[in-house]
Formats: C-alpha cells, sequence, structure tokens
C-alpha cells in the first residue's frame, strides 16, 4: 500500500523531517466532529503516527495537538479548513498542503465509503477560479508519490 510505503520513508529519513505525532484516536474524532468530514482511513493512519508536520521540504496539514483542537494557523486543518470555507471551499474538501500559487491540495471526502479501502481522491483546488483537478487515487498515492519525487 502506498500510505505503507510512506510512513517506511518517513519513519527511515526521520532527521530529514519534523512532525508532531502521534495523535490519539479520541482527538482525531474531535477534529472530525469540528470539521464535520470523517477522514479517510489513510490520512487516518498519518494523523495517528505523525499528526502534522514537514519533510524535505513537504508541509502536511494535520493536527496539531493531542489536548487542543484549535491551532492558531498552517499546518492545523482545523484552523486552516473554516478560513478556507469563508473562501468557498466547498464543505467535503479537506485541505491537506500547499500545491504553492496560492492553490492547495484537498482531500475530497465526498466518495467516502467508511471502509478501510480509501475511495477519497486528493485535488488540487484554486481559491481563485474555484476549479478542482484530480491529481492522486488518494492520501497514501499523494503522499508516496510526491516524497519519492522528493526524495
Amino acid at each position: 500500500m502506498s500510505i505503507d510505503k510512506a510512513l517506511a520513508f518517513i519513519h527511515e529519513n526521520n532527521d530529514s523531517a519534523d512532525f508532531v505525532g502521534p495523535i490519539f484516536e479520541a482527538q482525531i474524532q474531535k477534529t472530525e466532529a469540528f470539521l464535520n468530514i470523517t477522514f479517510p482511513a489513510t490520512y487516518r493512519k498519518f494523523l495517528t503516527e505523525f499528526g502534522c508536520g514537514d519533510i524535505l521540504g513537504l508541509e502536511i496539514f494535520g493536527i496539531v495537538s493531542n489536548t487542543e483542537v484549535m491551532g492558531t494557523g498552517i499546518p492545523c486543518i482545523a484552523w486552516l479548513t473554516p478560513n478556507l470555507r469563508n473562501e468557498e471551499l466547498p464543505q467535503h474538501l479537506l485541505p491537506i498542503a500547499d500545491v504553492g500559487e496560492g492553490q492547495y491540495y484537498v482531500i475530497d471526502t465526498q466518495k467516502h465509503t467508511h471502509s478501510e479501502t480509501d475511495t477519497c481522491p486528493v485535488l488540487i483546488w484554486d481559491p481563485t477560479t474555484l476549479e478542482t483537478t484530480v491529481e492522486f487515487e488518494n492520501f497514501g498515492a499523494f503522499l508516496w508519490e510526491v516524497l519519492e519525487e522528493l526524495g
């Protein structure tokens, strides 16, 4: 699975990484409730091990603390998501990384089947045009392919 390869890559390159995790399941559930979104399996697995942080210049948004839902800026999804919703981010999209030039990688949770199989594609969302483009099959594929390119 791509997510397993990506997580192993992060562990193997820990000297080039800065993450806050692990994050407890209770905190993940509080954040889901706050955002009114259910996280897909591969993103949940990442949050459980790493929470949020960066590796090789890739900053991955997520949960910043086991004690508070709301952080005070990026990379906290509980802070960023409502702010982007004020800029017309659809309710079912979850920002996970900055593409550059004002665009974001987002998980489309509308396709969530609540199973171990992650059916939620990662898109690029442009806040200027409000358009989306499918980029990756799911969060695991996104994380592995981007890390493979950077590494």
